[in-house]
């Protein structure tokens, strides 16, 4: 009975010599597929908005030109003493030609711009690196 057991004990000391480094091995390789999928998903993402971008600044620019705002704004640094004397009724010319959409639009492309660069710069370590052996 006592072979039996020691023949048990010594064969799972057999398996288990190979198994840790099986394992880490199979998890790098995982670990690095995740990665490279991440670093896809993020460049795809980036170049996206990238693209979105230049639509979404043309769109802008058009609508602070057609609400007057820069119009209002130059004023603010060329005549600022009519400005003082009115700046409650000004502020709020101000704010209502302000192109709340076209700003909103581009904040929130260029917002998603730099996450997903972030992102994919974060991962690229990791999914352009040599792969580790064992």
């Amino acid at each position: 009975m006592k072979k039996e057991y020691q023949k048990l004990f010594t064969l799972q000391e057999e398996v288990a010599s190979d198994l840790p480094d099986a394992i880490i091995k199979k998890i790098v390789v995982l670990e690095r597929r995740r990665m490279r999928i991440r670093f896809a998903l993020y460049s795809t993402t980036t170049l996206i908005a990238l693209i979105a971008l230049i639509p979404a600044l043309q769109y802008a620019g058009s609508e602070m030109a057609q609400s007057g705002f820069s119009t209002y704004l130059s004023l603010a640094f060329s005549d600022s003493a009519a400005i003082l004397s009115s700046w409650k009724e000004f502020s709020a010319v101000l704010v209502e030609s302000l192109p709340v959409i076209g700003i909103t639009l581009v904040s929130g492309i260029l917002l998603t711009l730099l996450a997903s660069l972030r992102q994919a710069m974060k991962n690229i370590k990791y999914s352009v690196t040599p792969q580790l052996s064992f």
